[in-house]
């Protein structure tokens, strides 16, 4: 029932500040932006489904700060830089460097009890955003370099920037693979973790679909209302692990982002 509340009042801004500056989504480096060559600070909140049996948070504060430039962007927890090609051009490429995963300990779910802490990881990778029927067609590839899961992952998705108004209304598709390291390490139950309620579990390579959307309400000249809805569908492989909740996976952000 929040996101639909949530989903309303953002439509209903639509309509109360129609005479805003435009939002002018964008696809770059396989990511959604706005107000190319400004800084930006945004706050806010995220609501979600479990993805681990018995999880004690669905909801958290968000904070963010970074600069989206011409070829160089920086956000928390994600940062790349597109070396070849220009916002003109049919493909592009890109390096970046992201957090993979959150990662976690026995006190986030009443599953992991009695389990050892995954640990935070970062990966580096190669990203490439193709022009395609109105669109943009992102694939990434990253890879670990901390040592934490040592595997690789990749995906592709697809954008499509439509204007509403003043605001700008992204849906998105996608797929990605996830390497048997990563579903091992962050959903597999070792050996010494099996208990009489939770078996052991080795992780396999995996892939897993999504769909979505973000929708950008500018208010001000300075100033954006966003909201996003994402659903993902896990394969057989890590939804069959014991600790996961659910094969099927959604999250709802509410965000105010400020432009200088």
């Amino acid at each position: 029932m929040k996101k639909y509340i949530i989903s309303s009042a953002c439509l209903l801004f639509i309509t109360v500040t129609a005479q805003a500056s435009q939002a002018d989504a964008y696809i770059k480096n396989g990511n959604i932006y706005t107000h190319q060559g400004d800084f930006n600070i945004a706050f806010g909140g995220m609501y979600g489904s479990d993805v681990y049996k018995g999880q004690k948070n669905n909801a958290m504060p968000i904070l963010s700060a970074g600069y989206h430039g011409d070829d160089f962007n920086i956000d928390a927890g994600n940062v790349n830089y597109r070396f070849w090609g220009n916002d003109d051009d049919k493909i592009t490429m890109a390096v970046f460097g992201t957090l993979a995963n959150l990662g976690y300990d026995h006190n986030t779910a009443a599953s992991l009890n009695g389990m050892s802490k995954r640990h935070i990881s970062a990966d580096l990778g190669f990203s490439t955003d193709a022009k395609l029927w109105g669109g943009t067609l992102s694939g990434k590839y990253q890879h670990d370099v901390t040592g934490v899961y040592n595997g690789g992952n990749a995906s592709e998705t697809y954008f499509h920037p439509i204007s509403i108004g003043s605001a700008s209304f992204v849906p998105y598709i996608g797929v990605s693979y996830l390497s048997a390291e990563y579903v091992d390490y962050y959903y597999g139950v070792r050996k010494g973790e099996a208990t009489t309620s939770r078996s052991a579990f080795k992780g396999k390579s995996d892939f897993t679909y999504s769909v979505g959307y973000k929708f950008i309400i500018p208010v001000t000249s300075y100033m954006d209302i966003t909201q996003s809805t994402g659903y993902s569908r896990l394969g057989s492989r890590i939804s069959d692990s014991p600790i996961v909740d659910s094969a099927n996976q959604w999250a709802t952000t509410a965000m105010v982002a400020f432009h200088f």
